[in-house]
């Protein structure tokens, strides 16, 4: 009789554990889910300006449109003047590498050191990334309300479902080399909802 009862009581003591792990993993991670109440708590990113959205497009030296960054599934950089697109993420590195950022905590956030956002999961589709820190940027018009997966790179940072920062800011983890592969798959709300983005100073 005692073997039955401890056969019952392990799958609830497991799932116990891991609602308790749960918890202590969300209340370590907590932030701000507005900027109203960012604002409250004096957090800088409330406050951060908002840089301006490009409205250049080039690859391979030539302007292109957002349907052609989308149908050839690009990788591109938001830069001040606009963005700069290329096959791939992987050929971004030795710009990502000529940053010469140290990050946070001079992490290594498996080769990825700016704020990258893809169009799908599992980081496919086109993407764009984020070099600037301390304002926040929306996100390009073929990737607004389209994101699927993220990276944050050396930078804590948020995502908002508002231009500037308004709005909620997405609740999962985005602190130092955090990632999601999937937001459906945790947060289904925030799929296909991020319309800024922000990196820490």
């Amino acid at each position: 009789m005692p073997q039955q009862m401890a056969r019952r009581l392990l799958p609830a003591a497991a799932a116990l554990g891991m609602l308790i792990a749960m918890i202590l993993g969300a209340s370590a991670s907590a932030q701000p889910l507005s900027k109203a109440e960012a604002m409250k708590e004096g957090n800088p990113a409330a406050t951060a300006p908002v840089g301006s959205t490009p409205s250049v497009i080039t690859f391979e030296g030539r302007r292109i449109n957002e349907a052609q960054v989308v149908a050839r599934g690009l990788a591109c950089l938001d830069t001040a003047t606009g963005y700069l697109c290329k096959k791939n993420q992987s050929e971004f590195a030795a710009e990502e590498q000529a940053a010469g950022e140290e990050g946070e905590a001079t992490p290594d956030c498996a080769e990825v050191t700016f704020l990258w956002v893809y169009q799908h999961k599992q980081y496919e589709g086109a993407s764009d990334s984020l070099a600037a820190r301390g304002e926040w940027r929306d996100v390009p018009g073929w990737l607004n309300n389209e994101t699927t997966s993220f990276r944050m790179g050396d930078y804590s940072g948020h995502l908002s479902d508002y231009s500037g920062g308004g709005g909620y800011w997405y609740p999962g983890d985005t602190g130092i080399c955090a990632y999601q592969s999937n937001i459906a798959n945790v947060y289904p709300g925030w799929n296909d909802r991020i319309t800024s983005r922000y990196r820490n100073p």
